[in-house]
């Protein structure tokens, strides 16, 4: 049973089609007015499905599949009160259909060059790729490319960067649709440059590899222990290393599946911060904290002691001075992080002493409370 079956509706309309015909490719976006459109219509041209990609009230644009030379007929389909529910054609014709024509398919035969590792102008080679730059759409896998010139049988159009590996081109022309024909580019996997060059034998250092072709999966390997992702972009990954033995390191990195030539890094212990002592070695949060050490200045510096930051008043290349923050009691390890450069060592160790703040009542049950938050209720006073 249908909507009109169950009850009453307003019956929508079908009142143009445009454009009225493409290329055999698909991809046209094809505008359908009217009234009436419920959310979430289908459209069909006869048993393809053209993708809806914009629907309202008094309008439809959906993306034609691809199809063999032929004409079918539209139809749209809402889903009112659990039922379905088609719309009326009621175009000046009479008639909502859609042809796929040979004659309207634009065609791509070839791309030069073929591979890119940097920004890139391509030259695209074909019939009926458009006069007018601005309606035409290049895309290389998922990039879309910058289109500076159209003549019809060729496109010039430039790309920054590409995901490593093959990637297949796609040509729109506004009012047509998709260009037939099957080209790729590949985008090589290169390394142009690893910042900073150096850095901690502790670990801890934010390098950045520029290049090209990093995609999300990207992984790197620095003397084979892992450097942890933090972004990824086509032209550039930011990661953080792990400790390492010093020396040179090999930097191997795989992105969509594809090896990068290995690069180096290298883990200088000359220049590693390091801490050699502590005063006092045992406190309370508030109070100041040396630290003595060398390569303790360079970028900003930060004194972590086990996920508590010590706010740092004063620093230079062999002393670092900062107040310690709030930490239950216990012995914790002491480590600098020179922005930069990377961490310290981490074998030296504070011990976060426990307070008494202050004793209530001052006569009854006594509750003594502590720095750390610790209560005791247990000692009663005459």
């Amino acid at each position: 049973m249908n909507a009109e079956d169950k009850a009453f509706a307003v019956i929508p309309s079908i009142e143009s089609i445009m454009p009225s015909s493409g290329s055999t490719a698909g991809g046209a976006l094809v505008t359908i007015t009217g009234y009436g459109f419920a959310t979430k219509p289908v459209v069909m041209m006869d048993a393809l499905e053209c993708k809806v990609m914009e629907s309202s009230y008094t309008e439809i644009i959906c993306e034609t599949p691809p199809s063999v030379q032929d004409t079918r007929n539209i139809t749209v389909t809402m889903m009112v009160n659990g039922a379905p529910l088609d719309a009326k054609c009621e175009t000046l014709t009479g008639k909502c259909r859609y042809s796929f024509v040979n004659i309207y398919t634009p065609k791509i035969v070839s791309i030069s060059p073929t591979t890119m590792s940097s920004t890139t102008e391509f030259t695209i080679t074909g019939s009926l790729l458009g006069t007018d730059s601005s309606a035409v759409e290049v895309v290389f896998g998922d990039v879309f490319g910058k289109v500076t010139s159209a003549t019809g049988s060729t496109l010039v159009v430039s790309v920054d960067n590409l995901p490593a590996g093959v990637n297949e081109v796609t040509v729109r022309v506004a009012g047509s649709g998709k260009a037939s024909g099957y080209v790729t580019v590949t985008g090589m996997p290169v390394i142009n440059g690893i910042t900073p060059s150096s850095g901690s034998i502790h670990g801890n250092t934010t390098i950045t590899i520029s290049g090209n072709g990093f995609v999300a999966d990207t992984s790197v390997l620095i003397g084979g222990s892992k450097c942890t992702i933090v972004s990824t972009s086509l032209s550039k990954v930011i990661c953080v290393t792990s400790s390492h033995t010093d020396g040179s390191a090999n930097v191997n990195v795989v992105s969509n599946k594809m090896p990068y030539q290995a690069k180096t890094f290298n883990y200088a212990a000359s220049s590693s911060p390091s801490v050699f002592s502590i005063s006092p070695q045992s406190g309370l949060p508030g109070s100041e904290l040396t630290i003595s050490g060398s390569n303790l200045a360079g970028g900003s510096v930060t004194v972590n002691l086990d996920g508590v930051d010590c706010l740092v008043t004063s620093n230079t290349d062999t002393e670092i001075r900062c107040n310690l923050g709030n930490h239950a009691t216990g012995s914790v390890p002491v480590q600098v992080l020179v922005d930069g450069v990377g961490a310290s060592n981490s074998d030296v160790m504070f011990e976060f002493q426990l307070a008494l703040t202050s004793v209530s009542p001052s006569m009854g049950e006594l509750i003594l409370v502590f720095e750390s938050g610790m209560t005791l209720s247990s000692f009663c006073l005459n």
